[in-house]
């Protein structure tokens, strides 16, 4: 039972510390529309409009893009061709992060991304049922993506 505590401790010292190390950071002004598309690129505004804590790392094809956090978002202006995103969660726990791995889980979505569009990726957090943490993406259509998107900010650069 002692190490039952024990172990319950330490994970409540995790998402704490997981909590006020990402709500530290300030988020930038509400969300702004891309004035005007450059020749040859597309926009992929990637949102997250939850509440929750975990930050996550946004990759496409491979390189970081950005650190999202709870209601935050972050305009990707790319150029056409396909691209696969894929998120996982900035997890550390507690100070050595030994369970990194075994608790957080990268998920991914590729696109077919089109000159001259616009396309919205939301991510939420989701939990396997082995408790591994990950976010989730998913395209939306622009008409609900508009209405989420609204209510959040900039997402500060890495």
């Amino acid at each position: 039972m002692r190490r039952l505590n024990m172990i319950a401790l330490f994970l409540l010292c995790g998402l704490i510390e997981t909590a006020f190390s990402s709500a530290s950071e300030k988020l930038g002004p509400t969300f702004e529309p891309v004035n005007e598309i450059p020749e040859g690129k597309a926009v992929v505004y990637i949102y997250r409009s939850d509440n929750f804590a975990q930050v996550y790392i946004v990759r496409a094809n491979g390189q970081n893009l950005i650190n999202l956090r709870s209601s935050s978002y972050f305009p990707f202006v790319c150029a056409p061709g396909s691209i696969q995103f894929t998120a996982k969660v900035k997890f550390k726990f507690g100070s050595t992060g030994l369970l990194n791995k075994a608790w957080s889980a990268e998920k991914s979505i590729q696109l077919e991304i089109k000159e001259g569009k616009v396309y919205y990726l939301k991510g939420f957090p989701s939990y396997s049922p082995e408790l591994t943490q990950r976010m989730e993406l998913i395209e939306l259509d622009p008409e609900e993506a508009i209405a989420e998107i609204q209510h959040t900010h900039l997402a500060p650069s890495n």
